[in-house]
């Protein structure tokens, strides 16, 4: 009965290190993604509308 418990436990502390270790491995691609989508601009930017100016021309406008 005591070898059996321990061989139990070892299997437990066996899968107790995978966890930990997927769970490193999850928290290091979750940021490599969040790090690479930060880093690359946002490809959905909307174009200006023709009829309206942008910010930056209404701004030249006013310093004009």
């Amino acid at each position: 009965m005591a070898r059996q418990q321990q061989r139990h436990g070892v299997k437990d502390s066996e899968m107790e290190k995978w966890l930990v270790v997927l769970g490193i491995w999850a928290m290091c691609a979750t940021c490599a993604v969040l790090f690479i989508r930060g880093a690359t601009g946002a490809s959905g930017k909307r174009e200006p509308a023709e009829g309206r100016a942008s910010a930056g021309d209404a701004q030249a406008a006013l310093n004009d």
